[in-house]
């Protein structure tokens, strides 16, 4: 076979396995273009990988590995062993190998396209749900593929469905590895349970991945009145109100001010960032008194030297702060952490 899979071929074919699966699954078709482009191939120092159509057999050895060493013969400039790669590939039933079927019903050898997608069609039954879920990324992805779109409708519709075994993957979707699949999954249910209470669950999810576009997307349609029940915005407004993104901070800051919860607003008035602190005092200053800004930050720079307590310290005693305070302040003036010496400095500047 060729050199990546000729000598050391089970070291290879543990590391593509492993690289493979540690991946988050929209990188396949990437991985696609790449490996049949040959401008990126020579900007890696790479050649063509060549796997013959009778070389796939012998990927079968690598066991469970083989469906991700498949899955790169599948890749290949050569249609025969596209073709001899989807077969194989077809008997193989994993997430690996429906995520390399998926991206090979688009492509342009229409007999290697239709056995990828007839492939597929057999895995939409309830007992491998949880294989395509693992793939909606990619299936998302499928509507910009010309080749792939009608396939992509009976995947959704499928994923879709009432079938409680399907049902109960979409839902344990939300607990996947990949924050990305988590997404997708969620945006399925949220389609499905729209202006329901069950709302609450699916975005609770996906504001608790660390992929920071799901977390703003679940935040953005939490808000939305036309979408969301009020009383689950309500409910998701104090887990958003301490995310690390300010932008979801903001809009937790909004659900607590349509809750009332005032401590909430006096914790957002101490944020970190500037302009969480100013909206949160204008909640204070509307509805309720505001707080002694100095006396706290004098408080937070007594208590502690932790970044996410100094800096909106040393911000608030810039705009409430005394003359008398700039010893405390420029104690910090020198701190070795860029956002707090810079802080303190301005703060400096604006004081008497």
């Amino acid at each position: 076979m060729g050199s990546v899979f000729g000598r050391a071929g089970e070291a290879a074919a543990t590391a593509v396995d492993a690289e493979i699966r540690r991946a988050p699954v929209r990188l396949i078709p990437a991985l696609d273009r790449a490996m049949r482009d040959e401008d990126t191939m020579a900007r890696l120092g790479l050649e063509f990988l060549e796997i013959s159509a009778a070389d796939v057999s012998r990927l079968e050895r690598f066991g469970e590995r083989a469906s991700a060493v498949l899955g790169v013969a599948s890749l290949v400039r050569d249609g025969h062993t596209r073709e001899a790669a989807v077969l194989a590939l077809a008997g193989r039933f994993d997430r690996v190998s429906a995520a390399f079927l998926i991206n090979r019903i688009n492509d342009p050898v229409r007999p290697v396209a239709a056995l990828a997608e007839a492939a597929i069609e057999r895995r939409m039954r309830s007992e491998h749900a949880g294989l395509l879920v693992g793939c909606l990324p990619l299936i998302e992805r499928m509507g910009v593929w010309t080749r792939a779109r009608a396939a992509q409708g009976r995947l959704l519709a499928f994923l879709g469905s009432p079938h409680p075994g399907v049902r109960a993957e979409l839902w344990a979707g939300l607990g996947a590895g990949d924050g990305e699949v988590v997404r997708a999954a969620a945006g399925l249910l949220a389609g499905l349970h729209r202006g329901q209470a069950e709302l609450e669950r699916v975005l609770a999810a996906a504001l608790a991945v660390k992929e920071p576009r799901t977390r703003l997307w679940a935040a953005r349609l939490a808000m939305d009145g036309g979408y969301t029940p009020v009383a689950v915005f309500h409910g998701l407004a104090p887990r958003m109100a301490v995310d690390r993104s300010p932008a979801i901070r903001l809009i937790g800051l909004q659900g607590l001010a349509q809750i009332g919860e005032r401590a909430g607003i006096e914790r957002a008035a101490l944020d970190l960032n500037a302009e969480v602190r100013h909206q949160a005092r204008v909640l204070l200053a509307r509805s309720f008194a505001p707080l002694d800004y100095r006396g706290q930050a004098l408080r937070m720079l007594a208590e502690g030297t932790d970044r996410w307590r100094v800096v909106p310290a040393l911000a608030l005693l810039s705009e409430f702060g005394r003359g008398e305070d700039r010893p405390v302040i420029a104690g910090f003036a020198e701190d070795p952490r860029p956002a707090v010496a810079r802080e303190a400095r301005r703060a400096l500047t604006r004081l008497p």
